[in-house]
């Protein structure tokens, strides 16, 4: 799960010319869901947006209040364009994004979770939306939820190569259980636990 959080001082979004959510000061979230994402992925997010400090103290102290602290609000626009994938041609391919119907799920789930946090407005999924937004200084975020690739850190000056590395590849873009890459990747790898990461997107 994706998320771009951009600081604004107003944003709001239409549909056919017609606001259907708009906000005052607060949070411009664009969500993405990919198609290993769950309650987990939402529960992670939710308290990062609701919690973050991006917002300056009336005093003049930088970054020391979160979106909650001022009293803000959040606008949440529905985004699988933010799990395209580039490396190849010219098009960017989407076969990282979830299914529409997973994803709205999730994007509905995680409305209801951050607005339990504080006021959420949201746009249609999967509606030709337009957004406006005026942002407060430049203050965006790009945040991911870990999966559970991301145990694979970098320890050792060596990398997850040959059928190994191609089942990998093909573990983080399809919708195979995570248990199972792990074991069939271990089992090819001499020494698993120190095993550095090639990211999925590299």
């Amino acid at each position: 799960m994706k998320a771009v959080i951009q600081r604004v001082r107003r944003a709001s979004v239409a549909v056919d010319d017609h606001v259907i959510g708009e906000i005052e000061r607060g949070v411009l979230i664009y969500l993405g869901v990919g198609p290993d994402d769950g309650p987990d992925q939402v529960a992670w997010l939710v308290d990062k947006i609701a919690n973050v400090r991006i917002f300056d103290a009336p005093a003049g102290a930088k970054t020391t209040l979160s979106v909650k602290d001022v009293g803000g609000a959040a606008l949440v626009i529905s985004q699988f364009t933010l799990l395209a994938d580039v490396r190849k041609g010219r098009r960017p391919s989407f076969a990282l994004a979830a299914a529409s119907e997973k994803a709205s799920a999730l994007y509905d789930d995680f409305v209801d979770a951050l607005g339990r946090d504080v006021p959420v407005q949201n746009g249609t999924f999967g509606a030709d939306m337009q957004v406006a937004s005026v942002n407060e200084g430049s203050c965006t975020l790009v945040w991911e939820q870990p999966h559970w690739w991301h145990d694979y850190r970098l320890v050792e000056p060596r990398v997850i190569t040959g059928p190994a590395f191609r089942l990998f590849r093909v573990c983080v873009s399809r919708p195979t259980a995570p248990s199972e890459c792990r074991t069939r990747i271990a089992a090819m790898l001499v020494a698993p636990t120190t095993v550095a990461t090639r990211h999925p997107a590299g």
